[in-house]
């Protein structure tokens, strides 16, 4: 389908979709879930450690983790095992693998659980590690692992890796992860996807690490924070270990969507997150490429393949007639024209 033709097809689709509508359309610290309309974070994961792979759902939470491309996800390497020198599961033992909020056909859930406590509910994506790998600096508390296949349906976070990328002081950061959300270690709700969003204070530019917050890094259960005035601070919790440090980067070409998100830093305490800058030095055999700064998917391209077409038109329609969460584009709480119309402009602009 051609631009001019899809402009022409505008009035006739408001028309046709409306007249089938009965009525009208309708983890960290003090995190806020995200929408399920904003697919930036869906590749923020869950990493589980697998009991019986053969077994559906046979798994024990070990952190947080993020895609940074549709094969590649990075994990906080105690997550996986307990010291630098300690042996990496072996390629394809399937001994983890990650879970993702959003499922191929689009359904999702921000909490891990469903239904008194069913954690094998369907509605998010699994997949196993094919091989973890390490950087050159050993001491770095990050791991990058392959997966078996890969998810294009799921929206990477894309890695920034130079220093100059890396955020300072003063500059706002958000935090994404599945860890606990109480004022105290291992309190409150907890494997419920949230982002928390925060002031970095004095930074070293020359340390390995993000200095996230001045606050107290408890180590016992029911062990309270305590934090100096200022901030707001964004502060990991338990099981947030392996959680994306993200900053925002607007797109200049087009101001009115959402910007895209570049990770910076992977969680490895409660006050600190690895720079990915640390990952590439000294000549690691498993670098990390980051791709060039350029906008984010567009809203029209709703199937997240990277081509907007025909089947994108489809998909959303579908939804938005049925009044799906995911079709709340401007994120009012109600399914309506306005969204319609946001997503037609994405589709037609494109």
């Amino acid at each position: 389908m051609n631009r001019s033709s899809r402009f022409l097809c505008w009035p006739a689709l408001i028309a046709l979709t409306c007249a089938f509508l009965a009525s009208p359309c309708a983890a960290v610290n003090n995190g806020v879930e995200p929408h399920c309309a904003d697919r930036r974070y869906d590749g923020v994961g869950i990493l589980l450690k697998v009991n019986n792979p053969t077994v559906a759902c046979s798994q024990n939470v070990s952190g947080s983790c993020v895609l940074i491309d549709e094969n590649t996800v990075l994990v906080a390497r105690h997550s996986i095992v307990p010291s630098s020198t300690s042996v990496l599961p072996a390629a394809g033992s399937r001994a983890f693998k990650v879970r993702f909020r959003r499922s191929p056909t689009g359904a999702f859930r921000n909490s891990y659980f469903v239904n008194f406590n069913n954690a094998c509910h369907g509605q998010y994506t699994e997949v196993f590690v094919h091989e973890f790998f390490r950087p050159a600096n050993i001491n770095m508390d990050v791991l990058l692992a392959r997966l078996e296949t890969p998810v294009p349906w799921i929206t990477p976070i894309p890695a920034e890796t130079t220093t100059t990328a890396m955020p300072a002081t003063g500059h706002e950061i958000k935090i994404a992860g599945w860890g606990y959300s109480g004022p105290c270690f291992r309190s409150g709700s907890a494997l419920t996807l949230r982002v928390a969003t925060g002031i970095l204070p004095t930074q070293n530019s020359t340390s390995c690490c993000i200095f996230l917050n001045p606050c107290s890094s408890p180590v016992n259960t029911g062990e309270c924070y305590t934090c100096p005035p200022g901030g707001p601070w964004a502060i990991p919790n338990f099981l947030d270990s392996g959680a994306p440090v993200i900053v925002e980067r607007p797109c200049p070409q087009r101001p009115n969507e959402p910007p895209q998100l570049r990770v910076v830093g992977i969680v490895t305490t409660t006050t600190n997150a690895w720079k990915l800058s640390e990952w590439n030095r000294n000549g690691t055999e498993t670098p990390i490429d980051a791709p060039p700064p350029v906008c984010g998917a567009r809203v029209g391209d709703y199937d997240g393949n990277g081509t907007i077409d025909l089947n994108d038109l489809i998909e959303y329609l579908q939804l938005w007639l049925n009044s799906g969460c995911a079709a709340d584009l401007d994120q009012s709480g109600t399914v309506d024209l306005a969204d319609l119309l946001i997503f037609l402009h994405s589709f037609q602009s494109f």
